[in-house]
């Protein structure tokens, strides 16, 4: 039991770290679907980490299901079903690749908004950048993939660091509460909406990592690792921009000013924090696009075409896409697992009633 928690655990903290970008380390996320609604968005913080343990289970039992088999007769007739209604979902390979792209596209507009905001000038930030655009072809062109371990050490560092923060303004800092809409119901909807986008970068990694469980008690337990992490990280994030957020509202990266605010120092080592958070969701993200839906042959170009694409598509900018693009593809996603669960379960169970 002990080895299966402590496998679970690990696994759920990378795919955690996968799903940690700029729009969460930076808090632009948390104030467009959680904190501008008032303290009664912590709440809908919990409706979000359940709506995380869901969805990750939901993927890993289709996952599971479309690899395993064991019944010769019901996988010829599953076989043929695929082959029959496949194609009304062939929609969704081209939106999972979309919005993957578009995730990556706004790790590098995310980027592009710390760099400036470092007073960086304009040949420092072009240096910058193509010093990570190496480093991600070199990462995602690989086969072997080497995020699983970054994307760990990401979970683990930020958690500590943003209860550090939070502990020491308690301590040391006045407050400045934040300015909120006033509660609305579509704080719900929202809360979903952010799962589902944010579900969309792990898929991939989701499924890389289903193959290392065993049964169907390990899934619930990951997923629901899963959604507890996701719970714990909201919930600390959207609290400390309620309490301090107030001065820096209309700031891109709300949380480092926050931060600088309080140290410089701590200031300085979260924007490590935020470049790694880009990084490890760029390249899974990336990495995911070219393992599925681009494959193996010519490997290196392709990588090459997702990374210029993800340029191309973080010049629509960081604000925009987090706070328009997040909850319309959120919204398509959980869509499309709840009809595609009900659907694929449905005409399943008529092949099998058919075969018996």
């Amino acid at each position: 039991m002990k080895k299966m928690f402590k496998k679970c655990l690990g696994i759920s903290l990378s795919i955690a770290g996968g799903i940690i970008g700029v729009g969460f380390a930076s808090g632009r996320e948390i104030v467009s679907f959680f904190a501008r609604y008032g303290f009664a968005s912590l709440f809908f913080c919990l409706v979000s980490g359940f709506v995380f343990f869901i969805l990750s289970y939901l993927i890993l039992i289709i996952n599971h299901g479309n690899k395993n088999c064991k019944n010769d007769d019901i996988c010829a007739k599953n076989h043929e079903f695929i082959c029959k209604y496949g194609r009304n979902f062939q929609f969704f390979q081209i939106f999972l690749f979309v919005s993957q792209l578009m995730i990556c596209g706004t790790m590098f507009a995310g980027f592009r908004v710390l760099f400036f905001e470092s007073n960086l000038n304009l040949i420092q930030v072009i240096a910058v950048l193509s010093l990570i655009l190496l480093i991600s072809f070199l990462i995602v062109g690989a086969k072997k993939n080497y995020v699983h371990f970054i994307n760990t050490f990401l979970s683990i560092a930020l958690l500590m660091f943003i209860f550090i923060i939070f502990i020491k303004n308690l301590t040391t800092k006045r407050f400045a509460l934040l300015g909120d809409v006033g509660f609305n119901f579509s704080v719900f909807f929202m809360s979903i909406f952010y799962a589902g986008m944010n579900m969309v970068t792990v898929v991939p990694l989701l499924n890389e990592e289903e193959k290392f469980l065993n049964c169907k008690k390990e899934r619930i337990i990951m997923s629901s690792f899963i959604g507890g992490l996701m719970f714990v990280l909201l919930s600390l994030m959207c609290l400390l921009i309620l309490l301090y957020g107030e001065d820096f509202i209309s700031a891109d990266m709300i949380v480092l000013n926050i931060v600088n605010e309080s140290n410089y120092v701590l200031g300085c080592v979260y924007k490590m924090l935020i470049i790694l958070s880009v990084f490890t969701t760029f390249t899974t993200t990336a990495r995911g696009a070219v393992n599925n839906f681009l494959l193996n042959e010519n490997r290196k170009f392709k990588t090459f075409l997702v990374l210029v694409s993800a340029v191309i598509i973080s010049l629509i900018g960081f604000t925009k896409i987090v706070d328009y693009l997040y909850p319309l593809f959120g919204l398509v996603f959980v869509s499309y697992l709840i009809l595609r669960l009900v659907f694929f379960t449905l005409k399943k169970r008529k092949i099998v009633s058919k075969i018996q």
